[in-house]
């Protein structure tokens, strides 16, 4: 994998055999972007509508929906939406990794299948094996 910055964008490319096989572009921004994973501590939670408020290390807490009253002090979030208007950053403990072919989930069940994959590839891909590891090649 090789990152750069080039002005305000942020390239980040995967090269294999000497080919550029994926590249991804975004512009450099200050404070969070959405899909960013943070390890939150729970500041404030509001037990009627069951969300939190969490420190990302911003100036102002993030929004939790769905906290939870079992939910640890320590979490790992993702930026779900950027802070708008007078809202907070809003974030969830639903991570998603989305790869090429793939969203691996580390928290969540199954396995989430690319769009791009045509539907007969899309269903030989291997179910979830014990241990919470998901397969990432397609069975045979």
């Amino acid at each position: 994998m090789h990152v750069a910055a080039d002005g305000d964008i942020l390239l980040a490319g995967i090269v294999e055999d000497g080919r550029l096989t994926d590249l991804q572009a975004e512009p450099l921004m200050d404070g969070p972007r959405p899909g960013d994973i943070h390890l939150a501590r729970v500041v404030r939670r509001m037990r009627d509508t069951g969300a939190a408020h969490v420190d990302l290390g911003l100036d102002r807490p993030a929004y939790l929906p769905n906290a939870g009253d079992a939910a640890p002090d320590l979490l790992v979030v993702q930026v779900a939406r950027l802070a708008r208007d007078d809202k907070a950053v809003e974030v969830t403990r639903d991570i998603a990794l989305p790869g090429r072919l793939l969203v691996y989930r580390p928290f969540g069940a199954g396995v989430a299948v690319s769009r791009r994959l045509d539907p007969d590839r899309a269903g030989r891909w291997r179910p979830e094996p014990p241990g919470g590891w998901r397969s990432m090649w397609p069975a045979t």
